[in-house]
């Protein structure tokens, strides 16, 4: 009897069910889509797992449904109980054998490259495709890993989002990064599953008249009888093939009953075209290199860019193509524009063919806020003041470091990280070795780090009172802003003491960069302008 793990029917998706005490329980597709509507959320093991899970789900959704096409059709869909229930079950049934992980003639979303050979499912686990560090290559690689067919079918469809660019195996071919493989993934949430689905169903009309038609490559025949370059649609970009995997079960473990995968092939897929944009992304305008993705930034909250990636009418640059299709929700009265939602924002830091760190941001978006000029203007500005405090802080930290550790620091200034000396001191290793301690000195009291820090929970409620004011209120809110900056400046500040062994000269250290400090302050974030009252 050949092995079988159809993914239609057996449990392999965790998801998060708050009516059954919070727990995290596998379901099937067929389960999935039946309860989506008193299923929290997907609780994938990481952002990776996470994007993957919800891009496949959408190109199921898109595919049964052949939409929506109108803004009606998604209405349609919005306001029933479930979701599209018979056309989804009618979809998956006539589907049934291209799901299933281990079938002999469609073994789902795979394909055999007979010019690699097998290897440890260690880089499958990792949802890259390929190790993502030399730490990795070194200490791990040694050990036995294996993955049960749920896991394995998480990870499959994560490096087929995630891949890395890089060495095949093949002479002269290389992997190409795969559509997710840099920048920030953003997901609307609802509060449940069926709405987080819809949240993110963009507006879909089928191509007509083409001889290759927009579908999912578990549907083809043979997906990889020759090479190609672009995707053929939406549903073919959501799960689009950038490689070609093939899993294989240990066989000893197989002739006791037990299905393991500890073992798989990673061939060259298809390639995306140089046009093609990742819907779930915002890409602004670079002068060197064009439209560029946006990315994590390790020291910097994605908050501090939300005036960028939510202007649906950028000068340069494109933005998740799911803000712009909930705005004509809005402005056709099919969701409320008080409507509050969650963006979450998943991705990995890439650098250089490596993984840096992968991240989970939440960002408030309400809907008013879309397509609001003025209301973007306001967050615009708001993030400004914000931003212009921090350059204060960092540069007023410099000036109390430099009165810390030299001799004689009113002979120096500093400005864009260095020390300069009023008499042109010539000693420039003296002077740079000293840039050094003055700027290490700023990143062991952490004081930028608690500044930004100390901002995340206000910029929430910042957001949700934006979306709730009316024009005659916008002003109102951004002083209430202004006054958590001011607050948050000081605070921060004040954590140059614990970092100082209280001397004269400590105190006198940090006096000559509070006093700057504070003189900013009251000049543009004046306490009798804050407003705090509640709208």
């Amino acid at each position: 009897m050949n092995p079988s793990f159809n993914l239609i029917d057996k449990p392999w998706i965790p998801c998060l069910i708050s009516s059954k005490a919070n727990q995290i329980v596998e379901l099937s597709l067929q389960e999935i889509f039946k309860e989506a509507h008193k299923i929290d959320d997907i609780a994938a093991n990481s952002p990776m797992e996470s994007v993957a899970l919800y891009r496949f789900l959408l190109a199921i959704l898109h595919r049964s449904i052949n939409g929506p096409a109108t803004v009606e059709a998604w209405a349609a869909l919005w306001n029933a109980e479930t979701l599209a229930l018979p056309e989804i079950e009618a979809y998956l049934s006539d589907q049934y054998d291209r799901f299933d992980l281990f079938s002999e003639d469609y073994p789902f979303c795979q394909g055999v490259d007979e010019r690699v050979k097998p290897k440890s499912v260690i880089s499958l686990k990792h949802g890259f495709g390929m190790l993502p560090s030399d730490w990795f290559d070194h200490q791990i690689v040694t050990l036995d890993v294996e993955l049960a067919p749920a896991e394995a079918a998480r990870a499959l469809l994560s490096v087929l989002s995630f891949g890395f660019g890089g060495l095949s195996g093949i002479p002269r071919k290389s992997h190409k990064d795969a559509p997710c493989a840099k920048g920030v993934n953003f997901i609307v949430e609802g509060s449940n599953l069926k709405q987080t689905l819809l949240l993110n169903l963009d507006e879909y009309i089928p191509p007509k008249f083409r001889t290759n038609p927009d579908r999912p490559f578990w549907e083809l025949e043979a997906p990889f009888i020759s090479e190609r370059t672009g995707s053929r649609g939406m549903i073919d970009y959501l799960v689009f093939p950038s490689r070609q995997i093939k899993l294989y079960l240990n066989p000893e473990k197989l002739e006791s009953g037990e299905m393991i995968v500890d073992q798989y092939q990673i061939g060259l897929g298809h390639r995306l075209g140089d046009e093609e944009r990742n819907p779930l992304k915002h890409y602004y305008e670079s002068k060197a290199s064009g439209l560029l993705e946006l990315s994590f930034d390790e020291d910097k909250q994605l908050w501090r860019n939300s005036s960028s990636f939510l202007e649906l009418s950028p000068e340069k640059g494109k933005p998740p193509a799911i803000f712009t299709w909930l705005h004509t929700l809005t402005e056709n009265k099919v969701l409320d524009k008080e409507f509050v939602i969650t963006c979450k924002a998943l991705g990995i830091a890439k650098n250089q063919g490596r993984a840096d760190f992968y991240r989970i941001e939440r960002i408030p978006l309400p809907l008013f806020i879309l397509g609001s000029q003025e209301k973007l203007n306001v967050l615009r500005d708001g993030i400004n003041h914000a931003e212009r405090a921090g350059w204060v802080i960092d540069r007023n930290l410099a000036i109390s470091s430099m009165h810390l550790h030299l001799n004689e620091p009113e002979k120096f200034t500093w400005g864009k990280k260095q020390i300069k000396h009023a008499d042109a001191e010539k000693d420039l290793n003296k002077l740079k070795s000293t840039e050094a301690v003055v700027l290490d000195w700023i990143k062991y009291t952490g004081v930028e780090r608690y500044y930004w820090s100390s901002l995340d929970i206000p910029f929430i409620e910042f957001m949700e009172r934006l979306g709730q004011a009316t024009e005659e209120e916008l002003q109102t809110v951004l002083n209430w802003w202004k006054g958590q900056v001011r607050t948050a400046a000081e605070d921060a500040f004040r954590q140059v003491l614990n970092y100082t062994n209280r001397s004269p000269r400590s105190f006198k250290a940090y006096a000559k960069g509070s006093n700057p400090l504070n003189g900013y302050l009251n000049k543009h974030f004046p306490i009798a302008n804050q407003e705090n009252s509640t709208l």
